[in-house]
């Protein structure tokens, strides 16, 4: 669905992070995405995994 995708801003805003923080994580294919009408997105549940990997399960989950 389409928003299940999110931009890189914002998945920094909804997960408290920076968008360079993101664009780093990107580009060094920690996180996988997908083009969206040319949009660069990542689907919200890569980034759960992701951080709830780094932060032992303190991510609060999509809602």
């Amino acid at each position: 669905m389409k928003n299940d995708f999110l931009t890189i801003g914002e998945a920094a805003i909804r997960y408290g992070s920076d968008y360079g923080t993101i664009y780093h994580l990107i580009k060094r294919k920690q996180l996988p995405t997908a083009k969206i009408n040319g949009i660069i997105t990542i689907h919200y549940q890569h980034i759960e995994k992701y951080f709830n990997s780094k932060f032992n399960n303190q991510v609060t989950k999509w809602t």
